[in-house]
């Protein structure tokens, strides 16, 4: 029998042992002994790797149970201790051994005089007992016992804490030993057994060094175990450019071989070991984002990057999550303290994979590039990890994660290498070139089916807005879009290698919800011309080469099927060769990454990127986060979904319109509730939530136009809702009402114009306060001045476009002309309009007015606001209350929530009609399915839809107008938010016998006429202009030399073939060179035709470019002499 024992004298003066048979480790600590910081500290022996088990008959051993055959490794079989007698005086049996037995019987886990170890006390017992394998199993307070399995007493759990601290054992020298065995080892035999020292101290006192302890000792096991392999960090990215005039456009890609592979880079660190507070810690490092660098030159390697006086940051990207700023801490020995070090500051924007780069970050004063000097750029990617947070000043966090941010070492070819970049003109590349685009340029886009623009600002181009306001159905069903103000991010990343082209993008593979949102989603692109359709049609059936028969079938064929024959019966007759069954075109290129991943992708073949982005619902907290597993989702929503907002006007010296703007003083003026705001003394004032939820905590909402403009869901309820403020936008019961899996909100255009033609038909409403002194605590309230309440249509005439009111005798009217138009009372005419820019559809409008306030035009059933806010008395006037809504197209035409998009007011007038008569039956309520609502809930179903609203006043007394005529100018109020990407359902469905894409996402868009316009002859031929020698003149050196005997002048914006002529003013040839090459420039190092150098003096340089023209340029060079020295 062999038998294998580490043993261990720790020397730590007074020592304690104890035992974790789960990790195969014995520790020991000096008893009552502190080191110089004043903690206790501890040490301890594991078997990382005991002998060979071919009996497969150990409890604790390695590689049970892997599959593999042979391979298990004996663990830790006995754990014993022993004094040192020459220290103190232990009894016999518990002294050092002197002799072969005497080791036999402690190996086995026997006394030195033969008494098998006992469980409890000091383990010696001459009267039986518990036999034990191990001693000290259980913690040093006893309180955890290491062996719950009972491994060490015959698999019988035992109940009593045995611990030395327990029992009162005597102090001394104490030494250890652990064995593995008994196993077999023939003559020549190898067997390798692997033992480990690991060390700890704890803050906090000894048990909690122990702790400690075994924490070290799982991350020492997890290292041997895994070869002590270095956590690699995700392959640095290729870098390739492109070099234009005086800028530079790089590149960021991965090979398919990266382990960073359309960014999914994933690589435990089996170094980390999970803090005992936490269950289950991440352990993986997981790819954040690139960082590209100007080096000084072409001798700063990787390893500088982070000196910089060699090397300068000039981009970063990281993925859009809740991570931003990296802090490294690196343990410095001459403080005696980990000093954090900022590895990156993140921006948080998502992953770009193209940026821009104009300024030399080396350059002093201006830093513009300069074309044809040569720089050098590398780029790393990083990963993170923070399994848990580190503090150093944390006692509790001093096992968080020191190192979350993690570089790669390498790329996916070999070693991180620099490339070299020369900006220049791009005018003589091939034979004359012309950009018709810049980077960062967008292209047109048209949305074909489906919803959504993410957190993209979108504007509609102006033949949209015609076709929108050219007449019924007010709508353009197929949106055009401005470049880059589209609802997808599509930019010009190669003005050189733009196809012109048009193109269909997709969303596939789309996970949606009934009510239409995406959850999650790819996307693909094609050229247009590979279109294809699905048709039933005639196909030539072929049997043994012969055509026989004709067969109907559902294919897909090519859009374009006028060029297909007709049979007899007016049948589609398709051609087998036109028929594609495959799904995608042959073309198509895939997106790498869900819309749920914030990522740039690169499609260089067409000289174009495409980001397309999931966004949360505005307002709405959070949505995707709850519906999604959390590891798939690193885009949350910017800004809540506000993205940005203007007020233009046509005459800029002509600012007439504002509003009232809100304030946090808890009075009529805060009547935007966005935040957090709570008032204990005056609850009322609190700010709202949705559904328990602060919809606009970060208060992003109240700053529009200076907080003039507001969603209605933000708007201050009026003052019936336990609220005793007045002049509240927002009806309470409407407010209440809104759901927001149905609710609107969407970027908008609201346009005032001189031009009639556009103006908006508009139910106007009644914002005088009700007679609240019926019984107010019970919400009971008298009818306003009108004989109406708040909120409702106004009991007055209607007015036409003139102000001339209607005749109220005379029923409604169709002519638009008629003051009788819809409705002979409550509608008055908008000056103007409101467009959704996602939908591309008119909207309907309200305005109201107090008629209270004659003097202020409340009585006149024009939108014409004052300029008054209060009156002398401190009464509100806020110009009359000419509050001003935008209502969102809602749901679909059977709901009782509906809300059509612009119908003239028509729908909510029959709506909000026949107030006193709740069974009221209005043919607009039949068709809803709510004739029989009473009216309060009719009320409130109209009022849930309102988008947007305002407060609106003029700057002044000179700026108030009673007649449409008298405005002072057009304005243009532009307000843009995020909206998540959506299926189109209900009303925006397009009937499935249209829908191309299942009413998914769908847009086109088109490059043509932003390629690039080559072997232009005229401008090949002006290009010879920009030939120049540089430096000119040149005094005996200059940047492009790089040792002392180099000579080198550069002859710059070269055509690619031409003929280079040096000659000296004699006519002498001095130097010919041919130039064949795509360069731009070409290098003389000022030697003659026999590799002479040249003197100095005036030269002339002559350029023949064959079918281009000529070209002679003087140059003059003071040559410095030849400098032998030091080399």
């Amino acid at each position: 029998d062999f038998f294998e024992r580490p043993y261990q004298d720790s020397d730590l003066k007074d020592n304690l042992s104890s035992w974790d048979p789960q990790g195969n480790l014995d520790c020991d600590n000096g008893y009552g002994r502190v080191d110089a910081s004043g903690e206790p500290d501890i040490n301890g022996e594991y078997t990382a790797q005991g002998p060979i088990d071919l009996t497969e008959g150990n409890i604790n051993g390695l590689n049970f149970g892997d599959g593999r055959v042979d391979n298990e490794r004996c663990g830790m079989r006995r754990f014993i201790y022993f004094f040192n007698p020459s220290i103190s005086a232990p009894p016999s049996y518990l002294s050092d051994p002197n002799n072969a037995t005497h080791y036999y019987y402690f190996l086995r886990g026997y006394w030195r005089d033969g008494t098998r170890m006992t469980y409890g006390g000091n383990g010696y017992s001459n009267s039986g007992g518990t036999e034990a394998d191990f001693m000290f199993p259980w913690d040093p307070y006893g309180v955890e016992n290491t062996d719950p399995c009972g491994w060490g007493t015959g698999g019988v759990e035992q109940a009593d804490p045995w611990a030395e601290p327990l029992n009162n054992l005597p102090k001394g020298d104490l030494r250890f030993l652990q064995s593995a065995g008994p196993f077999t080892l023939e003559p020549g035999m190898v067997n390798d057994i692997t033992v480990g020292i690991v060390w700890a101290r704890s803050a906090d006192g000894y048990r909690e060094s122990v702790t400690e302890l075994r924490l070290a000792d799982e991350k020492a096991q997890r290292l041997f175990e895994n070869c002590f392999k270095v956590v690699d960090g995700p392959d640095a990215p290729e870098l390739s450019s492109v070099a234009l005039d005086r800028e530079i456009i790089l590149h960021i890609w991965n090979m398919p071989r990266s382990n960073n592979y359309q960014e999914k880079y994933v690589e435990e660190d089996f170094n980390i070991v999970c803090p005992v507070d936490i269950d289950e810690c991440d352990m993986n490092y997981k790819f954040q984002g690139y960082q590209v660098f100007q080096l000084k030159d072409n001798t700063v390697s990787i390893n500088e990057i982070s000196d910089i006086t060699k090397s300068r940051l000039v981009f970063q990207c990281d993925v859009k999550d809740q991570v931003t700023k990296l802090v490294n801490y690196e343990w410095d020995d001459e403080l005696k303290a980990n000093v954090p070090e900022l590895m990156v500051d993140g921006k948080n924007e998502g992953i770009q994979h193209t940026f821009r780069v104009t300024e030399d970050q080396f350059a002093s004063g201006y830093k513009r590039l300069v074309n044809n000097k040569r720089y050098y750029y590398i780029a790393v990617a990083y990963g993170y990890n923070n399994y848990k947070a580190y503090n150093p000043v944390d006692p509790d966090a001093l096992d968080g994660q020191t190192t979350p941010y993690l570089a790669g070492r390498k790329s996916a070819s070999g070693s991180i290498t620099a490339i070299e970049v020369r900006p220049h003109k791009s005018e003589p590349l091939s034979g004359g070139t012309i950009l018709n685009s810049e980077y960062g340029d967008g292209v047109y886009v048209t949305r074909i089916e489906g919803l959504g623009t993410g957190q993209n600002a979108v504007e509609l181009r102006q033949e949209s807005i015609d076709t929108i306001m050219s007449g019924s159905p007010w709508k353009d069903a197929t949106p055009d879009y401005m470049p880059g103000s589209s609802p997808v991010n599509i930019k010009i990343v190669d003005p050189l290698n733009v196809k012109e082209e048009d193109f269909i993008l997709r969303f596939d593979s789309v996970n949606s919800y009934v009510n239409g949102f995406i959850k999650e989603a790819n996307w693909f692109i094609y050229p247009a011309s590979e279109d294809r359709m699905e048709v039933t049609a005639q196909i030539p059936s072929v049997y043994d080469g012969v055509t026989t028969t004709y067969k109907d079938t559902t294919v897909k064929v090519p859009a374009v099927i006028s060029t297909f024959e007709l049979d007899n019966d007016g049948e589609i007759v398709v051609p087998v060769n036109y028929v594609d069954q495959s799904v995608y075109p042959p073309s198509a290129i895939h997106s790498d990454a869900s819309i749920l991943v914030h990522n740039e992708q690169l499609i260089l073949d067409y000289g174009i990127s495409i980001d397309i982005a999931q966004v949360d619902i505005p307002m709405q907290k959070p949505y995707l986060f709850e519906i999604i597993n959390q590891d798939k989702v690193n885009n949350y929503i910017e800004n809540n979904g506000l993205i940005g907002y203007n007020m233009v006007f046509e005459d800029d010296q002509n600012q007439w319109l504002t509003g009232v703007p809100d304030l946090e003083d808890c009075s009529s003026m805060d009547w935007i509730k966005a935040g957090t705001g709570e008032n204990e003394d005056n609850p009322q004032c609190d700010d709202y939530t949705i559904n328990g939820v602060h919809a606009d905590d970060m208060e992003v909402y109240e700053g529009i136009l200076g907080g003039t403009w507001a969603p209605y869901l933000l708007c201050a309820t009026d003052a019936y809702d336990e609220n005793p403020f007045s002049n509240g936008v927002a009806y309470y019961q409407g407010r209440s009402s809104i759901q927001l899996s149905t609710y609107r909100f969407s970027s908008v255009y609201v346009v005032i114009t001189s031009d009639r033609s556009k103006w908006t038909r508009c139910p106007v409403i009644e914002t005088c306060e009700n007679d609240t002194t019926d019984d107010p605590d019970d919400h009971v309230f008298m009818e306003g001045i009108t004989g109406v309440y708040k909120f409702d249509l106004k009991n007055s005439p209607s007015i036409d476009k003139d102000g001339n009111f209607a005749d109220t005798t005379q029923p409604a009217s169709t002519d638009e002309n008629s003051a009788n138009y819809i409705s002979a009372k409550g509608m008055g005419w908008f000056p103007g309009y409101a467009i959704d820019l996602e939908s591309g559809e008119r909207l309907n409008m309200v305005y109201g007015e107090d008629s209270w306030m004659g003097n202020d035009y409340g009585r006149d059933m024009l939108w014409n606001p004052s300029s008054n806010y209060y009156s002398n008395l401190g009464n509100v006037i806020f110009g009359g209350k000419h509050y001003l809504y935008v209502f969102g197209h809602n749901y679909e035409a059977t709901s009782q929530y509906y809300m059509p998009a612009y119908d003239a007011g028509a729908y909510m007038v029959d709506m909000m009609t026949d107030r006193l008569d709740d069974m009221a039956d209005s043919p607009a309520m039949e068709d809803v399915g709510c004739a029989y609502l009473p009216y309060n809930l009719r009320k409130a179903y109209i009022w849930r839809n309102a988008m947007w609203a305002t407060i609106p006043m003029v700057t002044g007394a000179g700026k108030e107008f009673t007649s449409y005529d008298d405005i002072p100018c057009d304005v243009t109020v532009s307000l843009r938010v995020a909206t998540s990407y959506w299926r189109g359902t209900k009303d925006y469905a397009i009937a499935d016998s249209l829908a191309r894409n299942d009413n998914y996402p769908m847009f086109t868009f088109s490059t043509k006429g932003l390629g690039a316009v080559t072997e232009d002859g005229k401008t090949a031929e002006n290009a010879l202009d920009l030939i120049k020698v540089v430096p000119n003149p040149y005094y005996g050196h200059n940047a492009y030399e790089e040792s002392q005997l180099d000579y080198k002048v550069k002859i710059t914006n070269m055509p690619e073939k031409c003929t280079i002529s040096i000659y000296s003013l004699s006519g002498t040839l001095i130097k010919k060179i041919n130039k064949d090459s795509d360069l731009t420039y070409q290098d003389w190092n000022l030697k003659n035709e026999y590799g002479i150098l040249i003197a100095s003096g005036l030269y002339i340089v002559h350029i023949d470019a064959p079918g281009i023209g000529e070209k002679v340029v003087k140059w003059f060079g003071s040559l410095r002499p030849m400098d032998m020295n030091n080399f």
